[in-house]
């Protein structure tokens, strides 16, 4: 009988939603972005002088994006640059894949807090189980 309640509750741990991918937002994404500052910034590796990385950072005067772009590691054979705005939308344009990201920072977050509580809830039941 216990293992029958504990192969019902992994069999429900592991039910969960399957799909990870987002609903479809209403960001349109603009022609392009205007920076007013850049901040650049270059790591070198001690251990591999090939691993050199230059980060440059964009800002605006009105706060509406940031950006950040990676260039130059051995591993990376392009240009990574990710731009957020005000309203919570990550843009990530891969260079070397030769695509566009969009991401809701909101929606992104609220998912992470509602898998956080699953799983505690999940783990919560499963300490149950094990004492009785």
């Amino acid at each position: 009988m216990k293992s029958f309640i504990i192969l019902v509750c992994l069999a429900g741990f592991f039910s969960g939603k399957t799909s990870s991918a987002q609903a479809q937002s209403s960001y349109a994404l603009p022609d392009n972005f205007r920076f007013d500052y850049e901040v650049s910034q270059k790591l070198t590796s001690k251990k591999n002088a090939a691993d050199t990385c230059t980060m440059h950072f964009f800002y605006t005067k009105s706060a509406e994006y940031a950006a950040a772009r990676f260039s130059g590691m051995e591993k990376m054979k392009g240009n990574m640059t990710m731009v957020i705005t005000k309203d919570g939308y990550l843009s990530i344009f891969d260079d070397q894949h030769k695509r566009i990201i969009i991401l809701s920072t909101h929606k992104l977050m609220a998912d992470l807090m509602n898998l956080a509580k699953y799983i505690i809830l999940s783990l919560s039941e499963w300490n149950l189980l094990c004492t009785i």
